[in-house]
């Protein structure tokens, strides 16, 4: 694998990951009870 895809692949993975810790927290926010 080339350089620029292993960045781009290593963007992706940390994109996706972020974005589901937002929703993780946002649901942790808004429903404290839940676990």
């Amino acid at each position: 694998m080339n350089e620029f895809a292993r960045l781009h692949a290593n963007h992706v993975i940390r994109m996706s990951l972020s974005v589901q810790i937002s929703d993780f927290n946002l649901t942790s926010f808004c429903h404290p009870d839940d676990t």
